[in-house]
């Protein structure tokens, strides 16, 4: 009804800085993440440290960011998530929309299977959604160019659910995807990392890792994709 709320990154950053990462990581995951500051994992061809820091947990500034943003009251939210399909994720979904009813935003959760899930994500027949992502062939072009990209015919963009356009990125994307050289690459992909966590077009949350258990008598080669 109206305008859309989460076109404004001031709302999108109150959401971001109303989830305690530190919680979610502690007790619920317990201890098997890494808080996430952006879409590219630790290992990933064009990872940066220094681009992977979360803002701080700050209910407070959430809250002024709402009000500044014109939603001193808040405003009520969809949250559409799978419950079988990531490690935790109904449970994550379900800390984060109480973290967000906690700031104003009332958020209803609707979590199911990902066989119901995933075909309506892919529809945008969602409002806030939970996704995870590891880039085929290991590298943040297919990160930027699946996620984050405006969606094509081609299929770019296919899993940016949100429909975030900025024709900056989708240059830099194209220039990441033929640059040779790799220093000037990845001052490009920096470049674009840094847009990303100006705009905000998704909300990191968590860099999931594996767990293995392992005893004497079973020999096995563990692969790194899991």
């Amino acid at each position: 009804k109206g305008k859309n709320p989460l076109k404004d990154v001031r709302v999108r950053r109150a959401l971001y800085q109303a989830i305690d990462m530190d919680s979610i990581k502690t007790k619920l995951m317990r201890g098997a993440a890494v808080p996430a500051g952006n879409v590219i994992a630790p290992g990933v061809n064009g990872y940066d440290a220094t681009l992977d820091k979360r803002m701080a947990y700050n209910p407070e500034v959430a809250k002024k960011l709402l009000s500044e943003a014109g939603y001193p009251d808040g405003f009520e939210l969809g949250l559409q998530c799978p419950n079988d399909r990531y490690v935790n994720d109904s449970e994550m979904c379900q800390a984060i929309a109480a973290m967000w009813t906690r700031i104003g935003v009332k958020t209803a959760l609707v979590a199911e299977t990902k066989a119901l899930y995933l075909p309506k994500a892919l529809k945008r027949d969602v409002t806030a959604y939970l996704l995870g992502w590891q880039p085929s062939g290991n590298d943040v072009h297919n990160s930027l160019w699946s996620l984050l990209n405006s969606l094509q015919p081609t299929g770019q963009g296919r899993f940016n659910l949100g429909r975030f356009s900025n024709p900056k990125l989708d240059s830099l994307t194209d220039r990441i995807g033929t640059e040779v050289d790799a220093g000037k690459r990845q001052a490009l992909v920096q470049e674009a990392l840094r847009l990303v966590a100006d705009e905000l077009p998704v909300l990191p949350l968590l860099h999931q890792m594996i767990s293995w258990g392992m005893r004497a008598n079973v020999e096995v080669v563990q692969q790194p994709d899991n």
